[in-house]
Order: C-alpha cells, then sequence, then structure tokens
C-alpha cells in the first residue's frame, strides 16, 4: 500500500515525558500496522529528550512539539491547527488535555474521525488537567465535544461508567491498555547483578513502587506502612521509581525525614532499566488513591512479581484478590501493612501469587491485542465517517 493510501492517524497528548498515558500512545503508534497507517504526533509541551521520545525518533515517526509552558491557549490552538494542515489526517486521536486544546481546530477543519481516550476516572481528568477556574471551560469543552462527533474511549469499565456518570455517555467503546510483556520478562542483567551496581544486598527484602511521585499516587501512606514494617524488625528497602513533581517529591522527602526511613527509602526517579528494576525487587506495590488502567501493575505482573495494590479504579479489573495478586482499601495503614508483611512471611504464596500474574499478563495484557483494537476502531469509523 502506498504511502498516500495509508490511513494518517495524529495523536495528541500533552508530552512524552515518561507515564502511563504517553507509554501507551508511544506503544500504539509503533505498533500500528505499517502497511494500512503512517501515525504523527502533536506534543503540548516542548522536547523532553526522554526514552520516548527517542524511540519514535529511531523509528521516523514525526512528533511536532508545540512547547505549551511558553504560551496561551489560542496559541496552542493555532499550532494544532497548522499540524492538522499540514498532515491533513484521517483520524486526530487525543489524549490527557489534548482534546481541550484539539477541539476548535476540530470544528474548523472537519476531521473526519475524532477519537479520544480517557485515561483515568471522568471525574478525576478533568479535576486534575485543570485549574480550579478551568475545570467547569474544560468540562464543558469535553461535553461539547463528545455530541459533536468526538468518540470517547474508556481504558477500563471504571472509566467507561465514570464517563457515564460525569457526561452520560452510553455503550463507549472500552480498549484497556496493553503493554510489550516480553520486554519486561526478559531484563538484561540479573537480579544479583542489578543488586550489586544499586549496593543492595542479597538478602535485604526489596519493595518497589513504579509511579509518578504525586498525590493521587500517595506514597506517603507506603512510607506509614513501611515504619511499622521495620519497628518489627524487618529488614526491607523500598525502591521509589518515576518521575518527581517537585513539590510532592519535598513532601516526600520530609516524611522520610520525619519517619526516620533514610537508610530503607531510595528515590530512583525516572529510569530506563524498569524490568531490571523489577526482577531484583521481591513484591511490587501501589498504593494509589485512584487509578484508570495502571500500566505499572501489568508490567510488575508481567516480570512475574507479587503485587499489593489498593482496590481502586481499574485495579480490581487487573487483579483477582488473592490469586493474582491482593488489594487493599485506600488510604488504609494497617491493611498495607499487614498485607505487605503477610507475603514476606510467606515465600509459598509470593511464589503463587507471583506466577498467577505471570499467566494473566501472557494472557491479557499483550499490546497487540490493544493496537488491534484501535486499528478496527479508526477503520469502522472512517467507514461511517
Amino acid at each position: 500500500m502506498g504511502n498516500a493510501n495509508k490511513i494518517r492517524v495524529m495523536q495528541i497528548i500533552s508530552s512524552f515525558e515518561p507515564g502511563g498515558a504517553e507509554r501507551m500512545v508511544t506503544h500504539l503508534m509503533l505498533n500500528l500496522d505499517a502497511e494500512k497507517f503512517s501515525s504523527a504526533a502533536i506534543s503540548l509541551k516542548g522536547p523532553s529528550g526522554s526514552e520516548l521520545e527517542t524511540m519514535l525518533a529511531e523509528n521516523n515517526i514525526p512528533v511536532w512539539h508545540l512547547d505549551k509552558y511558553l504560551g496561551s491557549g489560542l496559541r496552542l490552538w493555532r499550532g494544532i491547527d497548522k499540524m492538522l494542515v499540514k498532515f491533513q489526517p484521517h483520524v486526530v486521536h487525543t489524549h490527557i488535555y489534548g482534546l481541550y486544546y484539539a477541539f476548535p481546530a476540530f470544528i474548523v477543519r472537519k476531521v473526519p474521525v475524532k477519537v479520544h481516550t480517557i485515561h483515568t476516572l471522568a471525574e478525576k481528568e478533568v479535576h486534575t488537567l485543570a485549574e480550579k477556574k478551568f475545570i467547569f471551560r474544560t468540562y464543558f469543552i469535553h461535553y461539547i465535544a463528545f455530541r459533536c462527533g468526538v468518540v470517547p474511549v474508556a481504558i477500563s469499565r471504571c472509566v467507561a461508567e465514570s464517563a457515564t456518570r460525569l457526561y452520560g455517555i452510553k455503550n463507549m467503546p472500552i480498549i484497556p491498555n496493553g503493554i510489550p510483556v516480553g520486554f519486561y520478562q526478559n531484563p538484561n542483567i540479573s537480579r544479583e547483578q542489578w543488586r550489586q551496581k544499586e549496593r543492595i544486598a542479597n538478602e535485604e527484602f526489596v519493595l518497589v513502587c513504579v509511579a509518578r511521585l504525586s498525590r493521587e499516587k500517595n506514597q506517603t501512606i507506603l512510607l506509614k506502612a513501611l515504619r511499622k514494617l521495620i519497628d518489627t524488625g524487618k529488614r526491607i528497602r523500598l525502591l521509589l521509581v518515576g518521575e518527581a513533581r517537585k513539590d510532592y517529591r519535598f513532601k516526600i522527602e520530609k516524611e522520610i525525614s520525619s519517619l526516620r526511613l533514610q537508610d530503607n527509602v531510595r528515590i530512583l526517579g525516572t529510569r530506563r532499566d524498569i524490568p531490571e528494576i523489577l526482577a531484583a525487587a521481591d513484591i511490587f506495590v501501589l498504593p494509589s488513591d485512584f487509578e484508570g488502567n495502571p500500566l505499572s501493575v501489568m508490567e510488575a505482573m508481567a516480570a512475574g512479581k507479587p503485587v499489593i495494590c489498593t482496590s481502586v479504579g481499574g485495579i480490581p479489573e487487573l487483579i483477582e484478590d488473592g490469586k493474582t495478586g491482593i488489594l487493599v482499601k485506600s488510604r488504609d495503614i494497617e491493611a498495607l501493612s499487614r498485607a505487605i508483611k503477610y507475603l514476606i512471611d510467606n515465600q509459598a504464596i509470593r511464589d503463587s501469587l507471583a506466577k498467577a500474574a505471570t499467566e494473566t499478563a501472557n494472557h491479557r495484557f499483550d499490546l497487540r491485542s490493544m493496537v488491534r483494537a484501535y486499528e478496527n476502531l479508526y477503520v469502522s469509523l472512517l467507514g461511517k465517517s
């Protein structure tokens, strides 16, 4: 199929800094059928030098950056409009607050197919993405967009239900996120080698939390649960992996100091060796207050880690409590501490959960299922346009 005959798909996202939605978009672009689709992207923020940007560049997928930090809404609207004219997409697929800035250009340019993936609970998407004075404006733009031809896609049942509550949308497509499962099952170095490199003793019990350091991920709860465990004489190391928002990193560091956990907690920041980190860890823990369909949980399960997560958002759709992982109530320090202690003390249970998690990942989380679902959606909507 010649390039002129391919379906041109434009992705619009806030940035390609490391994050769940950003990784999902990158994997989608890299894996769309190259015989049928041509991809490009607009990043509302300037280049970050991230691994995701490198991966796209190496595969000759164009990304246009608009540098949101320096521009007004009007400038971003004009930038998106200019890129739509240049690329002439058949499909525009927005993420995060891409829809807010792209919608005016949708109207002007009459884009044939418009898709927006809701990556978290709909209420949280609006409140998280907008400053207080802009919350209603963001909600209003989304509400109108979904009634003017923009097709919303949910990443989990609970996200779809939240869109029904907020926007009155019914029967929306649900396309769960996917991951390159094999990538997380084949670390470049062994558990022992990674620990030696990072000066972590083999006898230490290592917990890992891969998540952006932010209020909704609530790592402070995990720190308090860890303090209780260490007080019982457990020798534990906690690794916090992920991009750190400056204000929240300060809060985390202050909490670590207050709880006297300086020797037990390491903030690793953004890392490119996630498979190696997971291989070196004993348990994965995610203490979030809310979630959509978190890639980090899927990645940990693919890597064969027993997982402990809060029972929020789409997480119960990934984990069967007691069989493929352990679920606890959010903000419950005692329950989280008990769950971690239970797994530390029970090697057989850890092994059983790890085996079941890997089987689940192999069966349900493979990236190809997500990519094929979006391909079918694009083609179907184009046939109706």
